[in-house]
């Protein structure tokens, strides 16, 4: 900004104005910025982040080949994510405390005809971090009495040399 009109704005008493279009200038910039940084987002992210979504809820399915979807999750997901149960007593697992007993359950004839699927669903990509959150549906059969549900998952990935990976997961089933 010029000194001598921001001195003559003082004078004049036209300093709101001029505030006003430093403040539209940053505006703009940072308008460009964002559209600049959208436009590097590819369909090729967005069809990987809808892989690794797909690739989570489909580990979740009773039955023979439990065991290769588990393999698949472990690739999804870096080794060092978190996955977190939110509701009036929350619970943080790292990758291993969370799929040990899920793989047993579902392996085990305890849980059967079990799935979890996503009803509806956002991703927001910014560069190299992304969200998705979601509606999930689930049905199942555990001991005997059939059962379903739903709740609310949300996705974090961060773009890795290997590609998108699952950083971590939270969900709250409804009650």
């Amino acid at each position: 900004m010029n000194p001598q009109r921001v001195a003559g704005a003082i004078t004049n008493g036209h300093l709101d104005q001029l505030n006003r279009e430093r403040a539209g200038q940053r505006f703009c910039h940072a308008r460009q910025y964002i559209q600049r940084y959208r436009a590097e987002v590819t369909a090729a992210d967005r069809t990987a982040i809808a892989d690794l979504v797909t690739t989570f809820f489909a580990t979740f399915v009773s039955g023979p080949d439990s065991a290769a979807r588990f393999d698949q999750i472990h690739r999804a997901l870096l080794p060092q994510a978190l996955i977190i149960r939110a509701g009036t007593e929350p619970a943080t697992y790292d990758v291993e405390s969370f799929l040990a007993p899920r793989r047993t359950l579902l392996s085990s004839g305890e849980l059967t005809d079990f799935r979890e699927w996503e009803v509806s669903g956002r991703t927001d990509v910014f560069g190299d971090i992304a969200q998705h959150s979601c509606r999930y549906a689930k049905a199942g059969t555990l001991n005997g009495a059939p059962f379903t549900g739903e709740g609310t998952k949300i996705f974090q990935f961060l773009r890795t040399p290997a590609g998108w990976r699952i950083s971590a997961v939270s969900w709250s089933d409804d009650t």
